[in-house]
């Protein structure tokens, strides 16, 4: 080391560089380094000596760290990887570990992952308990929050039946309930129901209704939002609604739905095809695997939809 400090020195000999003593005696006052010290009283001073490029490397991260403004202007030699020092073989080696911002990066991003939706907007897939505001929909979002608590210990076999007027709110619930469970590591799939039926029929020419209707069957937490704001034909009520509830109702998967009509109105609305028919009794076969397995929510409150007076 001395060898090499002399040759810079007749490289630079204007420029005075600190001594290996100097050096080292600055990065040990280093608050970092002094707590890692303390915590390894044992290691000698001929280990941190050795280390000084490892020392140097570490107390440089700890300060990029320190002033850290988000991952995309990360300086450290790994983004979003923090150091840690360790001891190797009577030297000091760094060990790189995912710091925070990273963590809750991917963290997002597995959200986005396990929250599959279908002509959902962006307001409501983004939508958190933290973003609603308490208002007269106060008991309705406060019960929300403590069905949401249920899943911390698993899957309950009972949904939610969030009704109410146009521009309520009632999908953004939905929404911030979704957020909470993919939160807890669970796969959620929310479709808005009019725009899930035309899928279907669109998806039969392309020959893919079985991979659709496999995704809403099979995943931990249905959303069908809006169900009842669509034109339902009875090949569409028995053939998929009814089979897609039945398959969940005998798995006891949770499905949540939000809706304008009550279960009385909705229960209606099933009875009527597109060709004027009425079939009562099939409609109560689809409210069967519905009404024993929610529990009604009523949201009140104004329309909240932009460009309402």
């Amino acid at each position: 080391m001395k060898e090499v400090t002399a040759q810079i020195n007749k490289l630079f000999p204007n420029r005075r560089f600190p001594s290996v003593d100097e050096r080292l005696n600055e990065l040990m006052s280093h608050l970092s380094i002094r707590s890692f010290q303390k915590e390894n009283p044992d290691i000698p001073q001929e280990v941190y000596r050795r280390s000084l490029h490892t020392l140097s490397q570490y107390v440089r991260e700890q300060g990029n760290c320190a002033a850290c403004q988000g991952l995309e202007t990360c300086g450290n030699m790994v983004t979003g990887h923090e150091s840690e020092l360790v001891t190797s073989h009577n030297y000091l080696d760094v060990r790189m570990k995912k710091c925070n911002r990273l963590k809750s990066y991917e963290n997002m991003q597995k959200r986005k992952e396990l929250l599959k939706s279908h002509k959902i907007p962006k307001s409501v897939l983004g939508a958190t308990f933290q973003d609603i505001e308490f208002d007269e929909r106060a008991n309705v979002i406060m019960e929300a929050m403590q069905y949401c608590s249920l899943f911390d210990d698993g899957i309950p076999k009972q949904g939610l039946y969030l009704y109410g007027s146009f521009g309520v709110g009632k999908s953004h619930i939905a929404g911030a309930i979704a957020h909470y469970i993919t939160g807890v590591g669970l796969d959620v799939f929310m479709a808005y129901v009019p725009d899930l039926v035309n899928e279907v029929y669109a998806s039969i020419q392309k020959k893919t209704t079985s991979q659709l209707l496999d995704a809403i069957k099979q995943v931990k937490v249905l959303i069908l939002d809006d169900i009842g704001a669509e034109t339902m034909s009875p090949w569409f009520r028995d053939d998929v609604l009814g089979a897609v509830l039945q398959h969940r109702m005998a798995e006891e998967l949770t499905t949540i739905f939000t809706s304008n009509l009550t279960l009385e109105e909705l229960e209606k609305h099933l009875s009527y095809t597109q060709k004027g028919g009425h079939e009562p009794i099939k409609a109560g076969r689809i409210m069967e695997r519905i009404r024993h397995y929610v529990k009604p929510l009523y949201v009140t409150g104004p329309n909240r939809r932009p460009g309402v007076v």
